[in-house]
């Protein structure tokens, strides 16, 4: 793929268009994850310059130009998570940017992401998701290691809507332990993300077997746990540095709970409001 610089340098351009060079060149980073009318606004031209000038580009419209923007960005920024799984590799494979602004960096691989899981999960997955869980008997969810954090809010945020939440991840019994009564009427939520745990798999493993549903978030269709999932929701956690970013697994998570809740309507207002009652008297929130 031919980098933004090249391709500019090979057109003829207008006064105007060459004042859209520079802000893309200077812009780089940013550019991909602005709107025609952002662009226009920042560069001082007007919106119907910024399409044409995509079109003089070769592109068929705006929308195809930001995304060869956006996958110039991509390859640039994920090689890291790509290629390389193991944590001090990672680190010492981010230690060799020089001059790295880091704050910036990092933003505009969080941005990457949440742009890649919005484009990568449609409205039916939810829907799809949202009726599993809806009409299940008893949700399970499930994340290791660094993934608990994410399995633990899921849980929270279920346990304030719907009765028969189960958090597997406890230190108390293993998830093959707290899967032990689960059947073809409940449903498995878990988080799974290179470098894939074995238990991730065994754990889907016991809830497929049994018969449940399982609602998997992952990176990739070709996930472990993936294979063995009714609803699959694909998350980039690529990451500048040695762990996984994970606003993209949260944005899922949130837009979840958030149909959810919509679905459920004010048949939770009882259970919120006990909760409620008793975390008063505790002054915990």
């Amino acid at each position: 793929m031919r980098c933004i610089a090249n391709l500019l340098n090979e057109k003829k351009l207008t006064k105007t268009e060459k004042i859209l060079k520079d802000f893309f060149l200077d812009q780089e980073k940013t550019a991909c994850f602005m709107t025609s009318t952002d662009i226009a606004l920042s560069a001082g031209v007007s919106e119907a310059t910024v399409i044409r000038f995509s079109r003089k580009l070769g592109f068929s419209g705006f929308t195809d130009f930001q995304k060869y923007l956006r996958d110039n960005f991509q390859k640039e920024y994920s090689q890291i998570s790509q290629n390389i799984t193991v944590p001090y590799e990672r680190l010492l494979k981010s230690l060799e940017k020089e001059d790295a602004d880091f704050v910036e960096e990092f933003a505009i691989s969080s941005q990457n992401n949440i742009y890649n899981t919005i484009s990568n999960n449609k409205q039916t997955a939810y829907d799809k998701a949202i009726n599993i869980i809806h009409s299940s008997k008893t949700k399970y969810v499930m994340g290791s290691r660094a993934n608990i954090g994410l399995a633990s809010y899921t849980y929270f945020l279920l346990n304030c809507m719907l009765p028969d939440v189960q958090f597997v991840s406890t230190p108390a019994a293993s998830q093959i332990d707290n899967l032990l009564n689960i059947s073809e009427n409940d449903v498995l939520l878990v988080f799974s993300f290179p470098r894939y745990s074995k238990l991730d798999e065994v754990t889907a493993k016991m809830a497929r077997d049994s018969g449940a549903s399982i609602i998997a978030i992952t990176d990739r269709p070709s996930a472990p746990v993936a294979a063995m999932a009714s609803v699959v929701f694909t998350v980039d956690v690529s990451s500048p540095i040695f762990f996984n970013s994970f606003v993209g697994a949260q944005l899922v998570l949130e837009t979840l709970c958030a149909g959810l809740s919509r679905k459920i309507g004010k048949a939770s207002t009882n259970r919120l409001k006990m909760l409620d009652n008793y975390l008063d008297l505790l002054k915990i929130y």
